[in-house]
């Protein structure tokens, strides 16, 4: 029979399905598993697309990094983000005022678990405002009716030369 820290640890994942998921997915075995090569729209899932209103993929894991190594973000407890003062003002070069932006229960920015690529990229509102931002400059562009998103010319050589973000869509 459980004991009760493990019935509540359980009741605790259960309300909240989405960090349940998340946890299971941070689980897996050490042998890699074969599998048959992607086809174009899952490689091109695969590299950037939208996790709910916000950037994930190669590319969305690419720039989450590249903002932790640039001091812009810095993770915190219960996988939240803070954003750095250095943060603030490299986003409102990007027309994007965080002092403006309405945190949710889970704070301004969020690590959301990658399922392509089991790390994380931004969430929260954060994520969405910078998605958009991104759209906004050309530097992206959905994909109408699909989750996957195309990085431009233009957001390619912006994101290198203001992040340092080198990818390539395969």
């Amino acid at each position: 029979m459980p004991e009760h820290a493990d019935i509540a640890a359980t009741a605790s994942l259960i309300a909240e399905p989405a960090q349940a998921l998340e946890h299971l997915a941070g689980v897996g075995g050490s042998t890699p598993v074969r599998r048959p090569p992607l086809g174009k729209q899952a490689r091109s899932l695969r590299f950037a697309r939208c996790c709910y209103d916000h950037l994930a993929g190669q590319l969305g894991v690419a720039v989450a990094q590249a903002l932790q190594r640039h001091g812009y973000v810095v993770a915190q407890p219960g996988k939240r983000c803070g954003i750095t003062p250095a943060g603030e003002h490299w986003f409102s070069g990007m027309g994007l005022d965080v002092r403006t932006l309405r945190p949710t229960r889970n704070g301004l920015a969020r690590l959301c678990l990658d399922w392509t690529e089991r790390t994380h990229h931004v969430g929260g509102p954060l994520g969405v405002a910078m998605l958009a931002a991104f759209c906004e400059r050309g530097w992206l562009r959905r994909t109408p009716g699909s989750r996957a998103v195309t990085l431009t010319p233009p957001g390619r050589i912006a994101l290198r030369e203001q992040l340092g973000v080198e990818v390539e869509d395969r």
